[in-house]
C-alpha cells in the first residue's frame, strides 16, 4: 500500500507554491511549533520527534535575551521523560560551549531557521554555565514532582503535615488492603451489603475495584456529600436509572407475575395449543403450564416465562412467537398478544438490570466509604500521602481563594509553561496547569517583570491517538477541549499556533498508509479523527521499501478425537486459536532468518534482532509465542515483562524451600522430586509409590528413599570460590550437590526432615 502520489499536500507542507519534502516539511513545522514568541499547541503523531520540539522549544527560549532559565517550567509525564529531556538540553549546552564557530552556526541555524549573529552565539555559549549556576538546575520534572516541591513549599496552607512523606504505589496498596481488612472485620458494616457483595464477585474484585475507587476519592466523595450520605444516594440512584422511589427486585417480579395470567394471554396460549405447527404447541403447552402454577411458584420461575417470549442469547423479543401456517386466520390476533407480552417482559429485565445496579452500587458504597476513610486515616496517622493526593492537594492549593498568594509567588517566578504527553493528564492536572498560566494572558502578566524577553506562553505537546491511561484517568478528550481554552486566553493578548506533526521519522509508507486507511471510516475513525478532519502520515524514510501482510483471522479447531478406553502415551495438546497464532508466526519468523535477506542492509541475512514483535496486551500469547520460537531453534530475548515467582525454576526453588518447613507436604515434595534438582521420573514416582507409614513420613519419602542418588550434578552448575577470610571454607555447588544426593539416598521412610541435611553442605 502506498500513499497517493497524485494528492495535494496541504498548506503546511508547501513553501512558495513549491511541495516541500517530507524533512523539509517537518522541519519547518518543529520550527512553528519552537517559535519562542508563540504560544503553541503541537498534535504530534507517533515517531514525528515530540522530545525533539520540546528541547528545540527550551532551547530558543533560553537563546532569548532575558529570559531566565528559573522560570521555564516543563512537565512531563514519566520520569523517563523527564531524565531524557534533560539530557538532551543538556547535552545540547556542552556542544555549544565546546564547538568552534562553524558548526556553532550551523547548529543555531538549524535550529532557529535564520543566521545567528555574533551576539546570538555569546549567549549560545554562556548558557551552558548559566543554567549550571542556576539552583536546582532547570525545572524539569513530572507533573506530581511539582506538586511535591510545591506542596513542600506551602504545607500549611495545603493544609498538611511539614514533613509529610510520600508512599510508593506498594506501600499504598499494602495500607489500602489493611484498612480493607480491618473495615470488614470490624463488624460495623451492613451485614445485608457484605452479602450482596459477596454474591457479585471475588475478594480480588472487591479490591481491584476499592483501587479504581481511591483514585475517583474526590469525586466520590463530592458526589455522596451532595446526595446527603449513603443514604442520600438511593434516591439519586433510582432516579438516574429510571427506578421508582420504593420496592425492590423481588417485588416487581412477583407484581409481573401477577400480571402474566391474564385473559388475553390464557386465550393465546389456547390458539397455540390448537395450532397445526409443533413448535407453537410446544409454546403453548409451556405458557398453560406456567399460568397454571400458584402465584408464588410462578414469581419463583419467572425466568421460564422469559425464555419463551425473550432471545437467550441477546435477551430481547423474539420476532416471531406464532407461525402463520400453524394459525391461520388466528394468527394475526395471536401474534399481537403475544408481541405485547414480549415487550413487557423485555421492559421488566431491563428494570430488574437497573434495580441490580441500584443495589450494587449502594452496597459497594456502604462498604467502600468506610474503607477509603480507615485509609485515609492511616495515611493522616503517620503523616503520609499517597501520588493522588499529590495531585488532588495541589489543585486545592492553587484553587483556594485563601491562598491567592501561593499563586502570586508563583506566577512571580514563572513565565513559560510547557507540557509533554499532553494528552494523558487527567481533569485535575489539566486544572493545575490552567491555574498556573491563567495570569499569563491578561493585563501586565502578558510579559515577563522588566519588560524583557519573549512574552509569557504555554507549549502543549500530545497526541490524542496515543493516550494509554485512561485506567489512570486519562482525559484524551481534554488535549483538544484545552486547547480551545488557551486558544481564546492567548488571542486576546498574544500569537496562538495549532502545529500538526504528520511526519514520521519511524515507520515506512506502506506502514503508514495502513494506518490512515484504517481510522479513514467506520467505527476506528471514531474517537480519533476528528469530524472534517482526515488523517494523514507522511514518511520521512520515502525511498526505504516496506510491506505490510494481512493475515486472515484463525479460529479455534475441532477437539481432537481420542479412541475410547485408550489412554494415550502421551498428553494430547488441544490448540486453540491463539496457540495456532504463535506457531504460524514462529513459522514465519523461522522463515525469515532462514532464507530471507535485507536488501537495505546489504543484502545480508534476516537476523533474529532485526525483528520485532509487538502485542496489544501482555497475555498468555506472548509465552505461546516464546516457547515456538526456542522450539524451531530462533533466538529470541524473551519477554519485556516477567513475573518472578511464576518462572518455573524460581517454582523449583520454593518447592524445595517449602519442604524444608514443611516436610508433611507431599505435593510439594513430589513437585521437588521431579525438578532438575532431584531428577525423578514421573514413572519412577508412581512406580515406587509407597503407603504413607505416618503423618511424618509420607508417600513421597518412601520414593526419595528408594531413589538412587544421579551419578554427577546437573551440568552447568556454578563453582562457587572460597572466601579466604571465613572460618568455615564455603563448598563447590558439585560437592554439595554430591552430599544432598547422599543424603536423599540414606533416607529412612520414618526420617521426617531428611532434606535439612543439604542445608549443610
Amino acid at each position: 500500500m502506498r500513499p497517493d502520489p497524485c494528492k495535494a499536500p496541504p498548506d503546511g507542507e508547501r513553501a512558495g507554491g513549491v511541495a516541500l519534502s517530507p524533512r523539509a516539511a517537518a522541519q519547518a513545522a518543529q520550527r512553528r511549533a519552537s517559535d519562542p514568541d508563540a504560544s503553541a499547541w503541537v498534535g504530534a503523531s507517533a515517531g514525528s520527534g515530540k522530545t525533539k520540539v520540546l528541547t528545540d522549544r527550551v532551547l530558543r527560549l533560553l537563546l532569548r535575551p532575558g529570559t531566565r532559565p528559573g522560570r521555564i517550567l516543563c512537565l512531563t509525564f514519566t520520569k523517563a521523560a523527564a531524565a531524557e529531556m534533560a539530557q538532551r538540553t543538556a547535552r545540547r549546552l556542552g556542544e555549544w560551549v565546546v564547538a568552534d564557530e562553524e558548526t556553532l552556526t550551523r547548529s543555531l541555524h538549524d535550529l532557529t531557521g535564520r543566521a545567528p549573529d555574533a551576539a546570538l552565539r555569546r549567549r549560545a555559549r554562556a548558557l551552558f554555565a548559566e543554567v549550571l549556576e542556576q539552583p536546582g538546575g532547570m525545572r524539569i520534572a513530572t507533573i506530581h514532582s511539582f506538586c511535591q516541591s510545591l506542596l513542600r513549599g506551602f504545607p500549611l496552607e495545603a493544609g498538611l503535615p511539614p514533613q509529610f512523606s510520600l508512599i510508593e504505589e506498594t506501600e499504598a496498596a499494602t495500607m489500602l488492603a489493611e484498612a480493607r481488612e480491618a473495615t470488614l472485620a470490624s463488624g460495623r458494616l451492613p451485614a445485608d451489603a457484605i452479602e450482596a457483595m459477596a454474591g457479585l464477585g471475588s475478594p480480588e474484585d472487591f479490591s481491584e475495584t476499592l483501587r479504581t475507587l481511591v483514585k475517583e476519592r474526590e469525586r466520590l466523595g463530592a458526589a455522596i456529600a451532595a446526595a446527603g450520605g449513603v443514604r442520600g444516594s438511593d434516591a439519586v440512584l433510582r432516579r438516574r436509572l429510571g427506578l421508582p422511589a420504593e420496592g425492590g427486585e423481588v417485588e416487581a417480579v412477583a407484581e409481573a407475575a401477577r400480571g402474566a395470567a391474564r385473559e388475553e394471554l390464557v386465550r393465546a396460549a389456547a390458539l397455540l395449543r390448537g395450532s397445526g405447527n409443533a413448535n407453537d404447541r410446544a409454546r403453548g403447552e409451556t405458557m398453560k403450564a406456567w399460568m397454571d402454577l400458584p402465584e408464588g411458584a410462578r414469581a419463583a420461575r419467572w425466568e421460564e416465562w422469559t425464555a419463551i417470549f425473550l432471545t437467550a442469547a441477546e435477551g430481547t423479543p423474539r420476532k416471531s412467537l406464532a407461525t402463520k401456517g400453524g394459525l391461520r386466520d388466528r394468527h394475526e390476533e395471536a401474534q399481537s398478544i403475544l408481541a405485547a407480552e414480549a415487550e413487557r417482559v423485555f421492559a421488566l429485565e431491563e428494570s430488574r438490570k437497573a434495580r441490580r445496579l441500584h443495589a450494587a452500587s449502594l452496597a459497594l458504597l456502604a462498604l467502600a466509604q468506610p474503607v477509603l476513610e480507615a485509609y485515609t486515616a492511616r495515611k493522616a496517622r503517620i503523616g503520609a500521602v499517597d501520588f493522588d493526593d499529590l495531585i488532588q492537594a495541589a489543585r486545592a492549593l492553587l484553587y483556594d481563594p485563601g491562598s491567592a498568594w501561593v499563586l502570586y509567588k508563583l506566577d512571580g517566578g514563572l513565565d513559560h509553561l510547557l507540557l509533554d504527553e499532553a494528552q494523558d493528564s487527567n481533569a485535575y492536572q489539566w486544572e493545575i496547569a490552567a491555574r498556573l498560566a491563567e495570569e499569563f494572558f491578561s493585563g501586565l502578566g502578558t510579559r515577563p517583570e522588566g519588560e524583557e524577553g519573549p512574552p509569557r506562553s504555554i507549549f502543549a505537546v500530545g497526541d490524542e491517538k496515543q493516550s494509554i491511561y485512561s485506567f489512570q484517568g486519562a482525559d484524551a478528550a481534554g488535549f483538544a477541549r484545552w486547547e480551545a481554552h488557551f486558544a481564546q486566553a492567548v488571542q486576546a493578548a498574544g500569537s496562538f499556533a495549532a502545529v500538526p506533526l504528520n511526519v514520521s521519522f519511524r515507520s515506512t509508507a506502506p506502514v503508514l498508509a495502513l494506518v490512515d486507511a484504517v481510522f479513514a471510516d467506520g467505527p476506528a475513525r471514531r474517537g480519533v479523527v476528528e469530524e472534517g478532519d482526515t488523517l494523514r502520515h507522511r514518511a520521512d524514510r520515502e525511498a526505504d521499501a516496506g510491506l505490510v501482510e494481512l493475515w486472515p483471522p484463525l479460529v479455534k479447531p475441532g477437539n481432537a478425537t481420542l479412541e475410547p478406553w485408550h489412554v494415550p502415551d502421551e498428553p494430547v495438546a488441544e490448540a486453540d486459536a491463539e496457540a495456532l497464532m504463535a506457531e504460524s508466526l514462529a513459522a514465519r519468523i523461522a522463515h525469515m532468518v532462514r532464507h530471507e535477506t535485507l536488501p537495505a542492509r546489504g543484502g545480508r541475512r534476516v537476523r533474529p534482532g532485526d525483528i520485532l514483535v509487538l502485542l496489544r496486551r501482555r497475555t498468555g500469547f506472548s509465552n505461546l509465542l516464546v516457547r515456538a520460537l526456542k522450539a524451531r531453534g530462533v533466538t529470541v530475548g524473551g519477554v519485556d515483562r516477567m513475573r518472578l515467582i511464576e518462572q518455573i525454576a524460581v517454582q523449583d526453588l520454593l518447592a524445595l524451600i517449602d519442604v524444608l518447613l514443611l516436610p508433611e507436604d507431599d505435593l510439594q515434595l513430589a513437585a521437588l522430586l521431579k525438578s532438575p534438582l532431584c531428577g525423578v521420573s514421573e514413572t519412577e514416582l508412581c512406580d515406587r509409590r509407597a503407603p504413607a507409614p505416618s503423618r511424618c513420613g509420607g508417600a513421597c519419602w518412601s520414593t526419595a528413599a528408594r531413589t538412587p542418588p544421579p551419578a554427577a550434578p546437573p551440568s552447568g552448575w556454578p563453582t562457587l570460590p572460597t572466601a579466604p577470610t571465613s572460618p568455615r571454607p564455603t563448598p563447590s555447588w558439585p560437592r554439595c550437590w554430591a552430599s544432598m544426593a547422599g543424603g536423599r539416598a540414606s533416607w529412612p521412610a520414618s526420617a521426617p526432615t531428611p532434606l535439612t541435611r543439604w542445608t549443610r553442605c
